[in-house]
């Protein structure tokens, strides 16, 4: 297995970069962006199955192992990997209300706190993040109107 980490212009610099992930390849991502970087990584990668994870994610110890056996049966696999930034970890920050987390919107409660730094992430580099915002404005429109 190799682990490849793809900076694209990272604050700190390629170096602190380098010195952060000794065990790792690091490649240069010019064009910032999960996607532009998932692809430099996969322009040198030499192996046969490629795994993706952003750097705010927590994935379970078992993931690649588990994603390489779904690969045994499909042409693709994917899983939902939660993230817990540090600052909710350590205790600097407060998670959502229990009801948000619930409802699976603790993003949003996120996005209100830091509306700068997150809308970028979530609406611009992440078009998932837009599909999610449909997707709950779909089902509370859907419930007022129908129940």
């Amino acid at each position: 297995m190799e682990a490849i980490v793809a900076d694209d212009n990272s604050a700190c610099g390629l170096d602190a970069v380098i010195r952060a992930a000794p065990c790792c390849r690091v490649v240069p991502a010019p064009i910032q962006g999960a996607g532009p970087a998932r692809n430099a990584a996969a322009a040198v990668a030499r192996g046969e199955i490629l795994a993706f994870i952003d750097s705010d994610c927590d994935p379970r110890p078992d993931w690649i192992e588990n994603g390489a056996r779904a690969l045994a049966a499909y042409d693709f696999a994917g899983g939902h990997v939660g993230t817990a930034p540090r600052d909710f970890i350590t205790g600097e920050q407060k998670r959502a209300p229990r009801l948000l987390q619930r409802l699976a919107l603790e993003w949003a409660s996120r996005l209100a706190l830091e509306p700068r730094r997150l809308a970028q992430r979530y609406f611009v580099e992440s078009p998932r993040g837009i599909m999610l915002v449909l997707h709950h404005a779909d089902r509370r429109h859907a419930e007022r109107h129908v129940g």
